[in-house]
């Protein structure tokens, strides 16, 4: 994490040191909420993906492949059949990515409208109460919060159902494997508990 840190620390330094070199005509053609938006929630967006994302992607890919591996070494039939849920499970995983993606670049497009509506409030704070705009200024932040709560919420909405859906196809992966490798051992067991339960019989004369 603290690598993230330092290059978030980086990113931060690097836009403002790019936004100083750029001319009048692009701070005229851009507005100041997006430049807000990137200097701050954006940023951190990318040093979450870059410390939390990056350690879950290695642990992930170094589990999952010697999981796979030993399963693979030790029984190839119950392993193809345990990863019969998967590709259900990477078609809606990927169907959810893409979902959070686009409610997520809405929920950025909200919060940037937003923000551009209170620095242009605060800039004409004096003519908006000179000419008694404050309620109109307060219905319009109120509007813009509004519809920045609903699009985060439902990105969080769509964000909720990843873990239960991922947790549904391990779970039946689990129970593939419970009832196939259940039977596999029963299959085995199976003769050994017939010839030890014929052993006691040839005794049965001793005990008279």
């Amino acid at each position: 994490m603290g690598v993230a840190r330092d290059l978030e620390l980086v990113i931060r330094d690097d836009l403002f040191g790019h936004l100083l070199q750029l001319d009048a005509q692009y701070y005229e053609a851009t507005k100041a909420g997006d430049l807000m938006a990137h200097a701050t929630s954006d940023i951190n967006y990318v040093r979450m993906a870059f410390g939390i994302g990056i350690i879950v992607l290695v642990d992930s890919f170094l589990l999952g492949t010697t999981t796979l591996g030993i399963m693979i070494f030790t029984h190839p039939k119950l392993t193809l059949y345990a990863m019969l849920p998967m590709p259900f499970l990477i078609y809606l995983t990927r169907y959810l990515g893409k979902k959070t993606h686009d409610l997520h670049k809405s929920a950025q497009e909200s919060f940037s409208f937003l923000t551009e509506q209170i620095r242009e409030c605060f800039f004409g704070i004096r003519i908006i109460r000179v000419c008694n705009f404050t309620p109109s200024a307060n219905q319009r932040i109120a509007n813009s919060s509004r519809d920045y709560y609903q699009k985060n919420l439902k990105r969080a909405i769509v964000m909720s159902l990843l873990t239960p859906v991922m947790s549904f196809f391990f779970n039946a992966s689990t129970l593939i494997i419970i009832i196939y490798g259940g039977y596999l051992i029963m299959q085995i067991l199976w003769p050994f508990s017939s010839i030890s339960g014929c052993c006691p019989g040839p005794l049965f004369p001793l005990d008279g």
